[in-house]
């Protein structure tokens, strides 16, 4: 059985017959049929009424309410078919984005059907290596000094630097210096994070210092900072067996992605798709969208 899964012909054939029901579901109320006049409401159909309310309302709907669901349900679909019957479907935004999202769902479905063999996983993780490292991690605490509230805020840290070396205590130290709104002490903070929050400038440069005594200043994005590193750790490359499920994720999703672009390649084979106003753009630069976030 598990030979037949990784079949390509089965794929297709799945994909195929998934297409078919799809169609037969869209087209099936045109033509005169046995059932094109019966409206069935399944128990999964209630269940998946009963659990919208709930997921709505924080509380299952009592039987009265669940009836109006159901009606409510009823005379959806009867609307629905009646405006198919006479074509107010076609040359609707709203349904097509709707159709296709359903169809973009049902391709998932069959791409997740086969799961990746071990060389594959082993072939994905190695061409996509750099993107599971692991980033060095700080450990530092911090005293600031805002550049908007003082009019030397470098100068200011340095005096309060030369204190330190002094022997005045930290916490003397901390009295001249100005509230920050974030935390005053790191520990073990991946480097792009602490990136994100100070600034590249400023994390490079803590990278950068020897464990142990107060230094600085350094700047950030919001003004100069007295620094303080303990240890942290290196930047590494970890094993396959660590971030394996992560791996499968990724991989699960490109091949989803890829399995997508190919079956959008072969539909849009059979159409002759013209663009007015745009003479310049090919049927070949017509590319699916993978998600939201890319249409944007």
């Amino acid at each position: 059985m598990k030979w037949l899964l990784r079949e390509p012909l089965f794929h297709f054939l799945l994909l195929g017959g998934a297409l078919f029901a799809v169609h037969a579901t869209l087209n099936g109320d045109r033509s005169p049929s046995s059932s094109s006049s019966q409206i069935e409401i399944t128990r999964g159909d209630t269940e998946q009424l009963r659990q919208a309310w709930q997921m709505q309302w924080k509380r299952p709907p009592t039987t009265d309410e669940l009836d109006g669901l159901i009606t409510g349900e009823v005379r959806e679909r009867i609307l629905a078919r009646e405006a198919m019957k006479l074509g107010l479907d076609q040359d609707d935004a709203i349904v097509r984005r709707r159709l296709a999202q359903k169809l973009e769902f049902l391709l998932q479905d069959v791409a997740a059907i086969r799961q990746p063999t071990e060389d594959e996983l082993v072939r994905y993780f190695a061409k996509n290596r750099s993107a599971y490292d692991v980033p060095a991690q700080l450990t530092f605490s911090h005293i600031y000094f805002s550049s908007t509230h003082r009019s030397n805020a470098e100068e200011d840290a340095n005096d309060v630097l030369q204190r330190l070396r002094g022997g005045d205590a930290e916490g003397a130290a901390m009295a001249l210096s100005d509230p920050f709104l974030l935390d005053i002490e790191f520990q073990n903070r991946p480097l792009p994070e602490i990136e994100q929050t100070f600034g590249r400038e400023f994390s490079a440069a803590v990278a950068s210092l020897t464990p142990g005594n107060w230094q600085g200043p350094v700047r950030s994005t919001y003004g100069w900072h007295l620094v303080k590193v303990g240890t942290g750790k290196d930047a590494r490359k970890p094993s396959l067996a660590e971030v394996r499920e992560k791996v499968q994720r990724d991989l699960a999703e490109d091949q989803r992605r890829r399995t997508n672009d190919e079956v959008f390649e072969r539909l849009k084979s059979g159409y002759v798709i013209v663009v007015h106003g745009r003479e310049t753009l090919s049927p070949a630069g017509l590319q699916p969208v993978a998600s939201k976030a890319d249409a944007r």
